[in-house]
């Protein structure tokens, strides 16, 4: 698929990228207003990159626009998302787009209000030592790892689960469309008060991550007493 990147200096969206680039996809990006360090992370990426957003961004032979959340980026006033559906060309969110690509991979979902990029990128790399060719989604930089998103050969997939939600017109939390047979829970303080007033709101994504899990599933869970309260 040819796929560009609507706000490709987000965490997640340049991971996602380097994640669809390694998996074959021709990838390409915009974003507008961003700076160093993110800016200079993504021009080493290596892909086709402007930093204005323009319909004349997007390729001719373009299959699939994926449009960040951020306030900038994701309303309807999208210049580039806006041209792209008038070519009749999806438009989708990068949690949609991992939750489709990875749905037959072996996925751990590794999730919490802190320390879930630290875990994964470790997750990772523990992988990597081992001469395992996972695939990941790191939502930071991590010196242990060639990249933020790799695809990997090998059937397990460490995805970094953010609880907030997909965009401003899907309330979901992102992990929730990530397939997890494996679920590391780090930590559960509230959060992200903007769409989750009350701790019982934001405690509700994670009881229903855990409950997501298959019957073989695992979940590995910090003892602390709201993880084990959302576990019970």
């Amino acid at each position: 698929m040819n796929i560009h990147f609507t706000g490709i200096a987000g965490a997640g969206m340049a991971a996602v990228a380097q994640m669809m680039q390694d998996a074959g996809h021709a990838v390409s990006g915009s974003d507008h207003d961003v700076f160093p360090p993110m800016s200079t992370f993504v021009e080493g990426l290596g892909l086709p990159v402007a930093w204005r957003l323009d319909a004349a961004n997007l390729p001719a032979d373009l299959d699939v626009l994926v449009q960040g959340a951020s306030a900038k980026l994701g309303g309807d006033d999208n210049v580039e998302a806006r041209a792209a559906r008038e070519r009749g060309v999806r438009v989708t969110t990068f949690p949609e787009l991992v939750g489709e690509a990875t749905r037959n991979r072996i996925n751990t979902v590794v999730a919490g209000s802190f320390g879930k990029s630290t875990c994964a990128a470790l997750a990772a790399y523990v992988l990597r030592s081992c001469g395992v060719d996972a695939g990941w989604l790191v939502g930071a930089i991590s010196p242990s790892l060639p990249a933020t998103g790799r695809w990997g050969r090998s059937p397990e997939m460490i995805l970094e689960g953010d609880e907030y939600i997909v965009g401003p017109n899907d309330r979901r939390s992102k992990f929730a469309l990530y397939h997890p047979r494996r679920l590391l829970l780090t930590s559960l303080v509230h959060d992200h008060v903007n769409v989750f007033p009350t701790f019982a709101e934001y405690e509700a994504p994670f009881r229903r991550l855990l409950r997501s899990l298959p019957s073989e599933g695992l979940a590995v869970l910090r003892d602390h007493p709201a993880v084990r309260e959302v576990a019970g």
